[in-house]
């Protein structure tokens, strides 16, 4: 009976947890696009795609110590793996590395704040100053 129990208590706690860690992809309000494709995704925070359709430069904003999940579910790839590819990327003079914020409110503020920015946050902290871009396979 404790075992049905704890796996009824269980079961009622996930979807809790994945509210918790839903994680929303967002963009500054004037980046024209309301979708974009999972390359793409992958290829803006690997450094492959370094401007928007309208030439504005990219901004990449990451939250690694509190959100390192979205590294696995965009990218496929671990937080210690996108770590070393930046580190890479900019001793090689290849690119700059991503913005690192440490929380939601600050990852909204600098994508509202700068044109081209792009970042994710936790799906319940979106507000209206961001634009929430859904990613296609």
């Amino acid at each position: 009976m404790k075992t049905i129990i704890t796996l009824l208590a269980l079961s009622l706690m996930a979807p809790l947890a994945a509210q918790e860690t839903d994680i929303a992809l967002i963009v500054n309000k004037a980046i024209a696009v309301e979708k974009i494709s999972a390359q793409d995704v992958r290829d803006i925070f690997t450094a492959k795609k370094r401007s928007w359709d309208d030439s504005t430069a990219v901004k990449i904003v990451i939250q690694s110590k509190n959100l390192p999940s979205f590294f696995e579910k965009f990218l496929g790839m671990s937080d210690s793996s996108f770590k070393k590819l930046w580190l890479k990327l900019t001793l090689e003079g290849k690119a700059k590395a991503p913005t690192d914020l440490t929380s939601d409110t600050e990852v909204l503020k600098y994508v509202a704040e700068n044109s081209g920015a792009i970042g994710y946050v936790k799906a319940a902290a979106l507000t209206d100053a961001v634009k929430r871009v859904s990613v296609t396979e």
